[in-house]
């Protein structure tokens, strides 16, 4: 591998189960501080457009257990493609890190 200076490289990180673009803001900033670019992903339906069930905010969260979760039809295939998509817009531009 070649040396690569942090100015030239982009880190793109996604995120596990059950969570959010926002657990890398730590590393982020970590980051940005030696002068290096990156992105957080977020997969679809997490982050901030997560869809809530229609009961969640309701007393005693009605359907909760029952409702169907808008999540369901989400497939592996479809959280791969929203990282390549990414990956596919910044790769001309410099080196990049996919964490």
């Amino acid at each position: 591998m070649k040396n690569v200076s942090l100015t030239d490289t982009v880190f793109v990180f996604v995120h596990g189960a059950w969570h959010s673009s926002g657990q890398w803001a730590a590393t982020q900033r970590a980051l940005a501080g030696l002068g290096a670019a990156s992105l957080a992903v977020d997969m679809p339906g997490h982050g901030f457009d997560a869809p809530l069930p229609t009961g969640y905010l309701l007393p005693g969260q009605p359907g909760l257990l029952t409702e169907r979760s808008r999540l369901a039809s989400l497939t592996m295939d479809d959280c791969a493609e929203a990282v390549l998509g990414v990956l596919r817009q910044v790769r001309h531009r410099r080196t990049v890190v996919l964490v």
